[in-house]
């Protein structure tokens, strides 16, 4: 188990940078096994040296890519694969562990091709205020999305300016229609400050 400070959903890519010593020690596992491996956000405190406390769904991730750097550091390039539930959590050593389970429930409801294209519109809508108010580090065109609707919902979701806990919110949805709901809400939330903002500028 890798903890982090960020939400990888699944299908989509994260770049990782390993220092510690007890990750490069995963990496190696890695390197050795099936490359996969779980990441979950961290839900209080810093996993640098343990003590932290975590949320209790992750991603279950695989390793595309690894460059070793220098004094034995990582560049890694993952894919999120399904969501994964943590059972337990296993001793720490030589690196965390825990006992999971997939959990990969994505129900479709007929009317979620939708709501799909309206979150969509949101998004474009967003990025294109983030652009105008010269936030230009989250702003950008959206790639085309997957003709499967559960895993566009998640593409949606990571390519969204969202801060990790309303990301793990979204994570933990087990539906489709509940995850688009809950996306355009916030994506609502974000269209009313922003306008806001430059209304008032």
């Amino acid at each position: 188990m890798f903890p982090l400070e960020t939400v990888l959903f699944p299908h989509a890519m994260l770049d990782l940078h390993v220092f510690e010593p007890r990750y490069q020690a995963l990496v190696r596992d890695l390197l050795t096994g099936d490359c996969e491996f779980g990441i979950v956000l961290i839900e209080r405190g810093r996993d640098v040296g343990g003590g932290d406390t975590r949320f209790d769904v992750g991603t279950l991730s695989r390793l595309v890519s690894c460059d070793q750097l220098f004094d034995g550091e990582f560049a890694l390039t993952t894919l999120g694969i399904s969501r994964i539930r943590i059972l337990d959590w296993l001793a720490e050593q030589p690196y965390p562990r825990a006992l999971v389970t997939e959990d990969d429930r994505n129900e479709l409801r007929k009317d979620d091709a939708l709501h799909l294209r309206e979150v969509e519109a949101r998004l474009r809508d967003l990025l294109a205020l983030y652009k105008e108010s010269g936030l230009h580090d989250v702003a950008g065109a959206l790639p085309n999305l997957d003709v499967d609707i559960a895993i566009a919902s998640f593409q949606l979701c990571q390519l969204s300016p969202l801060g990790p806990i309303d990301a793990q919110k979204l994570l933990t949805c087990d539906s489709v229609g509940q995850r688009l709901v809950l996306l355009c809400d916030l994506l609502d939330d974000q269209l009313v400050i922003l306008r806001s903002g430059l209304a008032d500028s």
